[in-house]
């Protein structure tokens, strides 16, 4: 019943949620061909939804912590612990970007992984525009968003190709649907009562 529900509705109940709302700081925008659409900007800032605090002296207003666009976008699956578990196109600069910062070194299973999943999600779907994104992370304008000195490690990245976010698709929540579901059902661990490897509870 609830295999068919996940299916049905791109929105499960919040604790087993495949989408979920999300602060993004960053989009890169791209061409069908995977080129970025703006060289000379190879992304751009989102705001708005960020907080903001008022300075009483000088009546002006200055964002605290993250600022950015609040966006419903793929949960991973499963959720992140140890384990190496990538967003579905929107995701921070250590999985999209493979990027390093000086206080924290990126694992390169995390990029790799980022790209696998981008991988099945094209092979699954035919999508001409999660295509553009693989296109972009294998070509030459790859570095120039990578090493840009702008790019910060809070930073969570938001993709537009041509004027169609890819992870609004029909088919790529479809895709979503079915690893979400797939992957938080195959988990497994040991149970303390009984000692046998089962399920576990969610």
């Amino acid at each position: 019943v609830y295999k068919r529900q996940l299916k049905d509705n791109f929105t499960p109940p919040l604790y087993t949620s495949c989408y979920h709302p999300r602060m993004l700081t960053k989009r890169i925008h791209l061409t069908l061909d995977g080129k970025l659409a703006y060289p000379d900007q190879p992304f751009i800032a989102l705001s708005g939804d960020g907080k903001q605090k008022l300075n009483k002296k000088t009546g002006e207003s200055k964002p605290v912590g993250k600022d950015g666009k609040i966006y419903n976008v793929p949960q991973e699956a499963p959720r992140r612990g140890n384990n190496t578990s990538p967003r579905l196109i929107c995701d921070n600069p250590a999985y999209v970007l493979g990027r390093s910062f000086p206080d924290k070194k990126a694992n390169p299973e995390h990029h790799k992984a980022y790209c696998e999943l981008l991988q099945e999600c094209y092979e699954k779907t035919g999508n001409k525009y999660v295509k553009a994104i693989l296109d972009w992370l294998s070509s030459d304008s790859f570095s120039v968003v990578a090493d840009h000195p702008d790019i910060v490690i809070m930073d969570d990245f938001d993709f537009m190709v041509e004027d169609v976010r890819p992870v609004e698709l029909p088919d790529v929540i479809s895709f979503w649907q079915e690893v979400s579901y797939k992957n938080n059902t195959d988990r497994k661990g040991l149970c303390v009562i009984t000692g046998k490897v089962t399920d576990l509870a969610r």
